[in-house]
């Protein structure tokens, strides 16, 4: 009898702590919860100064988000790209405490916002984790001729009242060689996440997008 009652006892726990906690996605083996996704939402809306949308599209946009994270940094992993250090890390860190007067109401708008400082540093080291990735996998690959320059140049001019003069096409050439540059990686970065999700058995449950 008592076996049973303790049988009873364990379901019911594995029931809440399902419930609580349940898994949104897996990527093969790699599991990702719903409390992952939440966490993802408050500390980019912390960010951005925003309260979280815990809607269900933006639960279903922020768990891709983390597919496309859990793939890079696995590659990053593979490969034995170099980390961020903690100094890099503080740098991102610094212009947010930096909206409060002091440390006090900094920790506090964290408390309120369901964080930690940890939390927070974790989220901004793996985002600079994948963006460092990022760039070194996919910048060498990426050719850029003057005729892709000339284009961003008209793009960007198109974008300005007509009484404004066009910018000088040799006095931007950095900028705008980095204007491409960045936007040709991430459309590499996007090319190599479709045949990686496609190489994997990725699963997401509605449930935790209700």
């Amino acid at each position: 009898m008592a076996g049973a009652v303790a049988l009873l006892l364990l379901s019911a726990v594995s029931a809440c702590a399902e419930t609580l906690d349940r898994i949104a996605v897996t990527v093969d083996r790699h599991v990702i919860t719903e409390s992952d996704i939440l966490l993802d939402l408050r500390v980019s809306a912390f960010l951005d100064g925003k309260a979280p949308d815990v809607s269900g599209a933006a639960k279903r946009k922020a768990a891709e988000r983390l597919v496309d994270l859990y793939l890079v940094l696995q590659d990053a992993t593979v490969t034995r790209a170099p980390q961020p250090s903690a100094a890099e890390v503080d740098a991102l860190l610094e212009p947010v405490r930096a909206r409060y007067s002091s440390d006090a109401e900094y920790l506090s708008a964290l408390a309120n916002a369901g964080l930690s400082e940890s939390e927070l540093r974790e989220h901004l080291f793996a985002g600079l984790r994948m963006m460092r990735y990022t760039d070194l996998r996919f910048r060498p690959e990426v050719p850029i001729t003057e005729l892709d320059l000339h284009e961003a140049l008209a793009e960007l001019t198109a974008k300005q009242p007509a009484s404004v003069p066009g910018p000088d096409f040799e006095a931007n050439r950095p900028q705008l060689e980095e204007f491409v540059m960045n936007r040709r990686v991430l459309e590499a970065l996007d090319r190599w996440l479709v045949m990686a999700r496609a190489e994997l058995q990725i699963l997401y449950r509605d449930a935790a997008f209700q």
